[in-house]
């Protein structure tokens, strides 16, 4: 099986057309269609269901075209892994969610390549979400995220202060805190579900969200370091 042929797959599966996909390949369309025929028939799967409106994947292809974001993740990173094994160095990919602070994370980077030198540490940018799934995947070794997850081993490493901006003629403006249940109807900018510790899926409806710009108040919120080994 080529690599070239699951791009092609790729290509038609994103475009949702084999015509479209050809000439985003540069390829003519009977050509294009003799590849995937081909890739058809050495899977043993029907991948496409061609209509007048485009070609639709079926579940085999779905599976596929899933699968193969993992696949194409893992081909981006054969220059890093020859970077890293020429370097006599172990990769350890570490995952990132928004708001980690920078001097914190530049210490705890500085102390873990002081300690275990022989690692190189390459940082990804995700949501906790995202990362689980990464993890899941084998796309990283290391997560760092905003909430424990339950199928994984973690340890706390970093707690964050959460502060609340409200507007000037809020009743709550002159309060020293603010618990999640104090927004409750208010219309509110903030993290996803995912980042945010005080607030799990199916606590409740979200806080609706904004309407008018703000001042502040504050709560915390942890990070948990979580790893697939």
């Amino acid at each position: 099986m080529e690599l070239r042929s699951l791009h092609y797959f790729s290509t038609v599966a994103e475009l949702g057309s084999i015509s479209r996909a050809a000439v985003a390949l540069h390829l003519t369309q009977p050509s294009l269609s003799r590849q995937l025929a081909a890739l058809e028939r050495e899977l043993g799967h029907e991948l496409f269901t061609r209509t007048s409106r485009g070609a639709q994947l079926t579940p085999a292809g779905r599976g596929l075209h899933g699968h193969l974001r993992v696949v194409f993740a893992e081909v981006d990173r054969i220059p890093e892994v020859l970077r890293t094994a020429s370097e006599s160095k172990e990769l350890v990919r570490v995952g990132l969610p928004p708001g980690v602070p920078h001097g914190w994370l530049a210490a705890v980077v500085r102390e873990a390549q002081a300690a275990i030198p022989q690692a190189d540490i390459s940082l990804h940018e995700a949501s906790s979400d995202e990362q689980r799934l990464m993890l899941k995947d084998g796309r990283l070794e290391i997560g760092l995220l905003h909430l424990a997850p339950p199928e994984y081993p973690s340890e706390r490493v970093l707690t964050q202060r959460i502060g609340v901006a409200l507007p000037p003629d809020s009743p709550l403006a002159a309060r020293t805190s603010i618990r999640f249940a104090d927004l409750a109807g208010l219309r509110v900018m903030a993290h996803a579900n995912g980042e945010v510790a005080g607030r799990r899926r199916g606590s409740g409806p979200p806080p609706r969200p904004p309407a008018s710009p703000p001042t502040g108040s504050s709560g915390g919120s942890p990070s948990t370091a979580s790893s697939s080994r």
